[in-house]
């Protein structure tokens, strides 16, 4: 799991690349921990090629303690990315916002501020009806 993060115009992006599963979470978990106190955070799993559920729980443990702390997370997950389906089956998007891109994420956060629509699972694209 390697992990990086930038932050600029009051937006902090974590990109994590490679597995995050029962071996990596940690890793993940450390990173995101280390920026918990931004406004607005957005995780890119672009690069990120096998998630399970120990994954999952990093994900939804980041969410509430952003929410919490009156911010706003986004979540990168690419249509064509095989977390794809895991992400929608466990609805992340009622705990984070679902971007396909992170250009598609920084303007979806940048244009809600911290206290509007947190937890709210809005996603930066339609969400298909249920069937």
């Amino acid at each position: 799991m390697q992990t990086r993060s930038t932050t600029a115009d009051g937006l902090t992006v974590v990109t994590l690349e490679g597995e995050l599963d029962k071996l990596t979470s940690d890793v993940a978990r450390s990173e995101l921990d280390r920026v918990l106190g931004a406004e607005r955070l957005l995780v890119d799993l672009s690069a990120v090629t096998f998630l399970d559920s120990a994954g999952l729980h990093v994900l939804f443990r980041v969410a509430r303690a952003v929410t919490k702390a009156g911010g706003r997370l986004g979540v990168v997950v690419p249509p064509e990315s095989p977390l794809r389906r895991a992400v929608e089956i466990t609805h992340i998007a009622g705990a984070a916002l679902v971007c396909d891109s992170l250009e598609a994420g920084a303007s979806a956060l940048h244009g809600v501020s911290a206290t509007e629509g947190s937890g709210t699972g809005v996603a930066a694209r339609p969400r298909p009806a249920r069937r």
